[in-house]
């Protein structure tokens, strides 16, 4: 997952609709792919979680990650993560 890529303040936009499709259209053929092959509920999660972070949506990200009532292994550790991670660091000269 690209946690290292967390930015120290995130800026809220809301995106166009041709990329809300495109980004819906990417994530229903995914889980698609993901059914077929035989993955868990748990690792489609997973990789929902991973599609949105590496396209910076951290919110996305983390509300797909906790909607998982008991998340382990590796979305737990996303979670951990994100969670420690300092979005407010103190302001140079303060």
């Amino acid at each position: 997952m690209p946690l290292d890529t967390l930015p120290t303040k995130i800026t809220f936009r809301i995106m166009n609709k041709e990329e809300r499709d495109r980004i819906s259209t990417e994530l229903a053929e995914l889980e698609s792919q993901l059914k077929t092959k035989g993955y868990t509920e748990s690792d489609i999660i997973l990789a929902r979680v991973n599609h949105f972070a590496k396209q910076k949506l951290w919110s996305d990200a983390l509300q797909t990650a906790y909607s998982v009532e008991n998340p382990s292994g590796e979305l737990a550790d996303f979670i951990a993560q994100f969670e420690a991670h300092n979005f407010c660091p103190p302001e140079e000269g303060n």
